[in-house]
């Protein structure tokens, strides 16, 4: 059975269509493009994708409706959107039904912190910088809002899924 999910990467939305195949084999379909794939699990949040019988390493960390996949050399965010939150968008201008709480997508060390609790923040403003994987991370407000905790430090080690930072939204609607 087909499924289809919608992502927004660099303000672009993408369909992304998969089927499972059977014996671990996928169908996938992106823009058009329909590609076979199989993939391993290798570790925590790293997998082995085998594409055409060429393989690559991801890593792949999620948080909420955001993914962070990241390979040698590259990595992407994408947050998934689903019918509420496009429904949202056509009526707002937003994309996505806001967390505000911020979260490690990958265990890594904060090596900048931008703001500290009780500072406002408008949308997209950097809140810390996280290392991993020797690539550096923007964590950033999803909403314009204040900072009402930091639960982290510059130079502080975080495992994946640790609160980083809690945000209170001006538009309390995107807290739904």
């Amino acid at each position: 059975m087909m499924r289809e999910f919608v992502f927004e990467t660099n303000g672009a939305r993408c369909t992304v269509q998969l089927e499972p195949l059977g014996d671990g084999e996928w169908r996938i379909v992106v823009a058009g493009r329909e590609r076979c794939f199989r993939w391993e699990r290798r570790g925590e949040n790293e997998y082995d994708l085998f594409v055409e019988n060429c393989a690559e390493r991801f890593t792949v960390a999620a948080n909420g409706d955001e993914l962070l996949v990241s390979k040698p050399g590259a990595s992407y965010r994408l947050t998934r959107v689903d019918a509420r939150s496009a429904n949202r968008t056509a009526s707002t201008g937003h994309t996505g039904v806001a967390d505000p709480v911020i979260r490690a997508p990958m265990p890594g060390k904060v090596i900048k912190v931008h703001c500290k609790a009780g500072d406002s923040v408008p949308e997209q403003a950097p809140i810390l910088v996280l290392e991993a994987m020797k690539m550096e991370f923007v964590m950033t407000a999803p909403r314009a809002g204040v900072v009402t905790e930091l639960r982290c430090h510059a130079g502080e080690r975080v495992d994946i899924g640790a609160t980083l930072a809690v945000l209170k939204f001006d538009d309390v609607s995107a807290q739904e």
